[in-house]
Parts: structure tokens; sequence; C-alpha cells
């Protein structure tokens, strides 16, 4: 049967899979939380109820431990998993331990140094009880023992260690939170080289994920911003330098790159990776619409234009393209044009993110034109076709724009809780609450969180009501705006 073909039988059985991943871990928790208050034979019976013709690693290894706690020793050894299940198993009984409410952190920290004794010291469980280690450490750090902490961590940065990073995401996501706990102490220079070190073992094997990539910057960003004196000059130049886009990428995997710098405020990176890119896969819209957008960040409004304008005839029928040059000629002042393009976009087709991203961003023409009601009309039409963070954004500042504050309100505050802030919904937010005389701290966090470039974009679509956001947005993000327009 092919992979696409969803059939009666292959739902069946992704039903049976998730109920009994949901009874597992009910029933696993519930069985730990209860065995730490001296109950094992009851906790034993709530293992049970998970079913015992499930198959489930942690549950076979959960079980064993708490026949052995009744005196069960055979059953116990009866139940014995093969080796290359009992990692897993183990780490995953730790797991349970630090997340299961009621159990307190001194006995999590004590199960994790037994699974290590247990895990021993062969090179198959050297990952396992790399990521146990990690966590131990986070524990210590939760019971103030943060000498502790630190030398655990410091376990992980030896030679031997570093391997496992580069096997297991994971692992080097859980070390970066490890970094976070050791910088918010005030360690940032020992933070930051454990993380650079950590890297170093991974990226001579691998791309690192992006959870990683977005906890790693955090770690910088803080460290500079908190304690700039334990942040010599060359820590950022140490760090970047291992993320350098690289003809060994994948096309894919440079457009990610790409991506992330972007929003992390690494504009030079971004575009190297982009064109990279561009060399390997010339005739791709979607990396011309990011070189577009990487001139467009630096101001550069008539390069943007002239390059569009010539993409757009070597491609007439991309959607991309075409909207991307609508979006910059309207950005830019040049009404009419925009007009044109707009319209000649809806007769183009592309899926349904990329359409509605078009309209919602027509409809912020229209607002910007003096057309309140079409531009609401078109901004529903966007939602309406796929409710993202960024329409939801564009529909609460037409919404507002057209005196409907109620609608606004919840609309925008819809579009933050969706994916967490973003430049257009805290920019139009923080305008709607100060046209209303509220308090907030919408303008704090948008030049807290992200490069002046990003904040530009969203108030360069939002030009009637950029005056009022002058005295709460930094003076030189307001004059590079200003200029622009």
């Amino acid at each position: 049967m092919s992979d696409t073909v969803l059939s009666e039988a292959r739902i069946a059985g992704w039903r049976q899979a998730i109920q009994e991943d949901i009874q597992v871990n009910y029933s696993l928790a519930m069985a730990i939380s209860i065995f730490r208050i001296q109950e094992a034979a009851t906790a034993l019976s709530w293992l049970n109820k998970a079913g015992a013709s499930i198959s489930h690693p942690a549950l076979t290894y959960a079980r064993s431990r708490l026949l052995e706690a009744t005196g069960q020793h055979a059953a116990a050894r009866a139940m014995k998993l093969p080796a290359d299940a009992l990692p897993g198993a183990i780490v995953e009984w730790c797991r349970l331990h630090r997340d299961s409410p009621g159990i307190p952190v001194a006995i999590a920290l004590d199960v994790h140094e037994q699974a290590i004794m247990e895990l021993g010291t062969e090179e198959w469980t050297a990952t396992s009880r790399a990521l146990l280690t990690v966590e131990m450490g986070c524990l210590r750090w939760r019971l103030n023992q943060q000498a502790e902490a630190i030398k655990d961590w410091g376990l992980l940065l030896g030679d031997a260690a570093l391997p496992a990073f580069a096997s297991t995401p994971e692992l080097l996501t859980a070390m970066v939170k490890g970094m976070h706990l050791l910088g918010q102490s005030g360690h940032w220079n020992l933070a930051l080289k454990g993380m650079t070190r950590a890297l170093k073992a991974v990226v001579e094997v691998s791309i690192p994920d992006q959870q990683f990539f977005n906890l790693a910057v955090k770690l910088i960003r803080d460290a500079y911003r908190l304690a700039p004196d334990q942040c010599p000059s060359g820590a950022l130049a140490g760090f970047f330098p291992l993320l350098r886009p690289s003809e060994a990428m994948s096309v894919e995997q440079l457009l990610w790159f790409s991506s992330s710098f972007f929003t992390s405020g690494y504009l030079e990176l971004a575009d190297q990776a982009a064109m990279i890119a561009a060399d390997k896969a010339p005739d791709r819209a979607d990396i011309k619409g990011t070189l577009a957008n990487i001139l467009l960040a630096r101001g550069q409004l008539a390069e943007a234009i002239a390059f569009l304008s010539e993409v757009v005839a070597a491609h007439p029928g991309e959607l991309l393209l075409l909207g991307r040059l609508a979006a910059v000629l309207f950005i830019a002042g040049r009404h009419e044009e925009a007009a044109g393009a707009f319209q000649q976009c809806a007769a183009l087709p592309g899926s349904a993110t990329l359409r509605a991203r078009t309209l919602a961003e027509y409809g912020l023409f229209l607002i910007a034109t003096g057309k309140d009601s079409r531009g609401v009309e078109v901004c529903q039409a966007a939602v309406d076709l796929d409710a993202s963070p960024l329409t939801r954004a564009h529909l609460g500042y037409a919404l507002f724009a057209a005196g409907q504050f109620e609608e606004a309100v919840m609309v925008l505050d819809c579009a933050v809780a969706q994916a967490g802030p973003s430049p257009a919904a805290l920019l139009s937010r923080g305008l709607l609450r100060l046209s209303r005389g509220e308090a907030g701290d919408d303008f704090a966090v948008i030049q807290e969180r992200f490069p002046p470039y990003m904040i530009r974009l969203a108030a360069w679509q939002r030009p009637r009501h950029l005056e009022m956001a002058r005295h709460h947005i930094n003076a030189l993000t307001l004059d590079q705006i200003s200029l622009a327009m």
C-alpha cells in the first residue's frame, strides 16, 4: 500500500498506537509517584492497568524495578530488557522522576545517580550517560548545589565525552539549557566556552537543529547584554564561524540557516547562506525572495525593487516574487505600481499560505491608502484562507485602524498566543494600546527580542500610526524608518 493512502486500517493503527502511548505514560507517571511514597505493590497495580499485552521498554523496565522492590526477584529477572533497549528505558525512567508531580528533586537526583551506575561504562551507553549527567547538573542547580552542577557539566566537556553530542541533538539542547543556568548565576564566560566546545563536536558531522540554534543565540545575547565584561570580543567570532554557511550544506540547510540568522540579527550571515543557496539552485523562487528580503532589511528599497522587477520578468507566473515586489513597492510609497502588482497577484496560483500572506499585505496597503473597510475585508479573507500568526497580526492591525478596537484586541492576543511574540503582532498591539491610553510592554519586548530591521519591516507596513510610537520605540529604529519612508 502506498504511504500516501489514508486507509481505515492505517487510521486504526495510529489510534491504537496513540492510545497505548497515552496509557503507558499515564500509568508510568502514576506508578512512579506512588512508588516514591513507599507503596511499591500499589504502584505495580497501576502499571498493570497499562495492559500486559503492551510491549514498551520503559514499561517493562519499570515493572522489573517494582517487582524487585516487592520481593519478586525471579519475576523481575524474567523481564530483563535486551541490551539495546535498556539505555532508552533507563533515560525514560529518570525523565518521569524529574517530571512527575510530587517527587522531590533530591529523590530525582538520586535516581539519576543510580541510573548512571547501572548503565556502566560501556561505549554503547555513553550517550545516555551524558544526557543523564546534563540533567543531573540541572537538578543539582535546583538544589542550590551549583559547584557540583558545574562539575557535572564539566565532565561532558572533556574530549572523551564530546562525540556523544554529535549523535544526539537532545543532548546538545539539554547542555545549552545547563549553560543558561550557568550564565544566569554570573558565569557567562564559562557558559559561552562550554556551549562553543560542545558545538564544535557537532558541526564536524551534522547541522545543529533549530531548537539548539535558538537557545544558543539567546545565550549569546543574554551574555553580551548582562555581562559584557565577561564576554571577550572574540567570543562571537569564535562561535558563529562554527555555523558559517558552506558549500557542503544542502540548499534546504542553507535556507534554514539564512532564515535563522535573519531572525536572530545576523544579516551578513543570512546573506551568505542565501547567496550560496542561489549559486546551487539559481532558479529557485524562494531563494530570490529571501535575497529580496535581505535587501529590504538593509533599507535598500531601490535595489530590492530593481532586483525583484528583474526576477519577476524572468518568472512571470511566480506569486511569491510578484507578491514581494508589490509589498516593496507599497513600502517605497509607489502606490499605483503596488496596486497594479497586487491586483495581478490575484490571478496567480500558489499555496494557501502564500496566497494568504499576499492578501494580508494587500489589506495593509488598502489601510495605508485610506480604504479601511476594504482592508479589513481583505485581511479577513487572508485569515480565512490561512489563519497564521502573521495573517492574524495584519488583520488585528486592520481592525484597529478601522476603529474596531475590541475585535482588534482579541485577534492580536490570539496572534501572540498562537506562536509567541512577533514584530507585526507586538507593534500592532502596542499601537492599539497606546491609542487607548493603556499601559503595556509590547514596545519594550519588541526591542528586546528582535533586531531593528525586523521592527522596521513591520513598521513600514503601518505608516498611518507610526508617529504614535515615536517616543516608545528606539529613536535610531524610528529615524531609520522615517528616512526610508
